[in-house]
C-alpha cells in the first residue's frame, strides 16, 4: 500500500494526472478483489449497517462505475487542464455516497432517505451540465415520476414502522406482530411498497422519464444514472421481498402477476423501440428498460435462482450500459452528432472503435459465457417457475435484444461515411478505449467467479 501511495503521488507530479486515473482504477480493482473474498459476511460492524451478498455486490459495482464515469468523462473531468467542468466529480461522489448508504443501511427510513436523496445530485448534474435547452424538462420529468411514485412507499414504510415499533430490517423480521400483520396485507400495501421501486427501476409504463434524462444529461450523468441509480430500484425490491411476502391474498397475487406481464411485454416493446431510434443515447436507454424488465421478473419470482439472476443482471448491466454510453460519446466526438445517419462507415475509418462498439453490444445482448448470458438463463429459469406461458415472452425479449444489438452494429459500423461529417480526419480520445477495456474485462471473465453472484 505504501508503494501504491508513492505511485499515485508520483504520477500526479510527472504526467499531470493521466497516470493518477490509472492508479485509481488499480486501487478500485484491488478493492473489488477484496469483496470477492467476502470478509464481511460473518460479522456486522455496527447496528447501522446490514451486509449481505447483494449489498456487497452492488457496492463493488458502484465503485467500478464511479471510476469508469470519471475516467471516460473527457470533457467533464480533466485533471491536467482547467477546461473541465468543475463540480461534475462532486455530483458523481454524492450519487455514489447516497447509493452506498442505501446498500448498507439497516434501517428502512434511512434506506428511503438515501433512495430519494440520490435524485438531488442527479437532477443537479442534468440541469447544470446538460447540453440542450430541454434539460429543464428532463429534470422536471425525473422529479415528478420518482417523487410521485415514492409517496405511497413512504406511507407504507411509516405504517410498517408503526406495527413493528422499529424501522430495522432484522428487528422487524423477528417481530411477531410484524410477521402476523405482513402475511395478511392488502393490495394497497403491496402497491405502495413496489410503486417507488418500479419507477426508479424503471418498469415499462413508468419509464417515460428515463430516455429524456439520458439524452439531456452529460456523459457522466448518463453513466452514473445507468450504472448505479437504476439499480436502486432492483435492490429496493429485493429488500422488500426479503422482508415480507408480497403475494398475500388473491388481489396481491394479481398485482404481482400484472407487474410480471408488464415487465416482460414492456421489455419486448422497448427492444423494438431500439430498432427505430435515430439517437444513439436513446437507443442505449431503451435497451436498459428491456433488461430491467427481466430483472423485475427475477426479483418478484421469489425463488433463489431469480434473486441470483437479478443480481447478476444488475451487475453486468451496471457495467455494460455505461460502456455503451461512453462509446456513444466517442462517436459523438467523431461526428459531432448522436444521429445514426451521421455515424456510418465507422469500420473503414476507426477499426478499433468498431471492435469495442461491436463487442459492447454483443455482450449487452448476452453473448455466451458472458455475465449477461448467465443472468438471462437464470432469469428465464425463474420465470418458468411462475408460469410456462411467460417463457416465450422472455425468449422474445432476448431475441429482440439481439436484433437491436445487430442493428446498432450494422448501421454504425457499415455503410458509407456521411458527407456531412466534418471531423472525419480527427481521432478519438484513448480514455474511451481504456475505460471500455477495463469494464469489459469483468463482463467477459466474470463467469469464472460465478459463485459470487449466488447469494
Amino acid at each position: 500500500m505504501q508503494f501504491m501511495g508513492l505511485f499515485v503521488v508520483g504520477s500526479v507530479l510527472s504526467s499531470g494526472g493521466s497516470l493518477f486515473l490509472l492508479g485509481l482504477s488499480f486501487c478500485y480493482l484491488l478493492m473489488v478483489v477484496e469483496f470477492f473474498i467476502r470478509p464481511l459476511y460473518s460479522m456486522q460492524v455496527s447496528s447501522l449497517f446490514m451486509v449481505d451478498g447483494l449489498s456487497v455486490l452492488m457496492v463493488g459495482m458502484s465503485f467500478l462505475v464511479g471510476m469508469l464515469t470519471l475516467y471516460c468523462s473527457r470533457k467533464d473531468f480533466t485533471l491536467s487542464k482547467v477546461l473541465g467542468k468543475k463540480g461534475v466529480e462532486m455530483g458523481v461522489a454524492l450519487v455514489m455516497g447516497f447509493s452506498l448508504f442505501m446498500f448498507f443501511s439497516s434501517s428502512w427510513m434511512v434506506f428511503f432517505v438515501c433512495f430519494e436523496g440520490s435524485l438531488i445530485p442527479m437532477v443537479w448534474m442534468i440541469i447544470s451540465w446538460g447540453y440542450q435547452p430541454e434539460r429543464m424538462q428532463a429534470g422536471l420529468f425525473m422529479i415528478v415520476y420518482t417523487v410521485c411514485g415514492s409517496m405511497p412507499l413512504l406511507v407504507v414504510l411509516l405504517w410498517l414502522a408503526g406495527i413493528s415499533s422499529t424501522d430495522k430490517f432484522l428487528s422487524a423480521k423477528m417481530c411477531y406482530f410484524f410477521w402476523k400483520e405482513s402475511n395478511v396485507v392488502s393490495v394497497w400495501v403491496i402497491f405502495g411498497l413496489v410503486s417507488g421501486f418500479v419507477v426508479k427501476l424503471p418498469m415499462y409504463l413508468v419509464h417515460g422519464w428515463l430516455p429524456k434524462a439520458h439524452v439531456e444529461a452529460p456523459l457522466a450523468g448518463s453513466m452514473i444514472l445507468a450504472g448505479v441509480l437504476l439499480k436502486l430500484g432492483g435492490f429496493g425490491l429485493y429488500r422488500v421481498v426479503w422482508l415480507m411476502s408480497l403475494k398475500g391474498g388473491f388481489s396481491g397475487f394479481l398485482l404481482i402477476l400484472f407487474l410480471l406481464v408488464v415487465g416482460l411485454i414492456g421489455g419486448c416493446l422497448c427492444n423494438l423501440f431500439c430498432l427505430c431510434q435515430s439517437d444513439l443515447k436513446a437507443m442505449v436507454a431503451y435497451s436498459s428498460v428491456g433488461h430491467m424488465g427481466l430483472c423485475l421478473c427475477g426479483v418478484l419470482s421469489g425463488v433463489g435462482v431469480g434473486f441470483a439472476g437479478a443480481g447478476c443482471m444488475m451487475f453486468s448491466h451496471g457495467l455494460c450500459s455505461p460502456i455503451l454510453f461512453s462509446l456513444a460519446a466517442a462517436l459523438s466526438d467523431w461526428s459531432e452528432s448522436r444521429s445514426i445517419m451521421l455515424n456510418k462507415g465507422l469500420n473503414s475509418v476507426f477499426p478499433a472503435l468498431t471492435f469495442f462498439w461491436a463487442l459492447s453490444w454483443f455482450v449487452n445482448m448476452g453473448v455466451p459465457l458472458s455475465l449477461n448470458f448467465m443472468a438471462e438463463w437464470m432469469l428465464i429459469s425463474s420465470i418458468n417457475f411462475i408460469s410456462g406461458w411467460m417463457v416465450p415472452f422472455a425468449w422474445l425479449s432476448c431475441f429482440l435484444s439481439g436484433a437491436a444489438a445487430f442493428y446498432a452494429y450494422g448501421t454504425v459500423c457499415h455503410g458509407i461515411v456521411s458527407l456531412y461529417n466534418r471531423t472525419i480526419g480527427s481521432g478519438v480520445c484513448s480514455r474511451y478505449f481504456g475505460g471500455s477495456s477495463f469494464g469489459m474485462s469483468f463482463l467477459l471473465i466474470g463467469s469464472l467467479g460465478f459463485d459470487f453472484f449466488i447469494f
